[in-house]
């Protein structure tokens, strides 16, 4: 009896055993679990917060695309507007350069309007002057000048781009010219190199100027400087291309 008793003590004993160690193992995975849920409660409460703000940014974001009123998701919507206008970078970039391209003409049809206005406002003083017998030339100094003082529309009824950049480089022919004399007197001298630079870095260009292009912006001043006792010429130095404007008592050389 008693070792029939002894041997169930010792099942007991090693059931008891087996029971803790489950315990244990079942603890453990329940912390284990709770660590996980704790992880995923954090998750959730922070994308919850994420989506919040979001969904505050897309609900005046529909808006501003489509409008109220329409049930059609934004990115629906963008989808159809790409398909039929292309990505937004593009039609950005178009639109910026239909603006410039339209700036352009607006510019160019300004100045031909004040170019025909000045011309028939020239005609009319040369007109009166004729009656009066009145010199314009003598009271209005040599052409370099007036187109200096008056711009390219005061001797030239319907200039071309070279003659108005013409105009452009004369009136700033102190600013960009170095100063140097010249057997015929004082003179600005202007690299062809230089022209092109400062050209290209004013808002008077709209477009990128080259050397070949600056080439027949001299060749409309020395077209101005026939009509003009002024010194006017052109002269290479270790290749470059220099354009010489003397100054008003500076005349050409006969």
């Amino acid at each position: 009896m008693e070792d029939d008793a002894s041997a169930r003590s010792a099942d007991l004993i090693e059931v008891v055993q087996r029971l803790e160690e489950r315990v244990t193992a079942l603890e453990a995975e329940t912390d284990a679990l709770r660590s996980t849920l704790e992880t995923i409660t954090t998750d959730v409460e922070r994308n919850s917060e994420e989506l919040r703000e979001a969904f505050q940014i897309l609900t005046p974001t529909r808006k501003l695309l489509i409008g109220d009123g329409h049930d059609t998701p934004p990115l629906v919507v963008m989808k159809e507007l790409r398909e039929q206008h292309g990505p937004l970078n593009q039609q950005l970039a178009d639109l910026t350069r239909r603006l410039s391209q339209r700036d352009t003409e607006v510019r160019e049809e300004i100045q031909r309007e004040v170019g025909l206005l000045r011309a028939e406002q020239n005609a009319k003083f040369h007109q009166i002057a004729a009656e009066t017998s009145v010199d314009l030339d003598a009271a209005d100094g040599d052409i370099i000048t007036r187109v200096r003082n008056d711009g390219i529309e005061a001797v030239c009824a319907a200039p071309r781009k070279r003659d108005r950049r013409a105009a452009y480089v004369l009136q700033h022919i102190e600013e960009w010219g170095t100063k140097e004399q010249l057997r015929s007197g004082p003179a600005y001298r202007v690299p062809r190199p230089r022209v092109q630079r400062l050209l290209n870095a004013t808002d008077a260009v709209t477009v990128t100027m080259t050397s070949k292009t600056v080439g027949d912006v001299f060749d409309a001043i020395e077209a101005l400087a026939a009509r003009s006792p002024r010194l006017v010429q052109r002269r290479k130095h270790d290749g470059v291309d220099n354009l010489y404007v003397g100054f008003p008592e500076t005349t050409q050389q006969k």
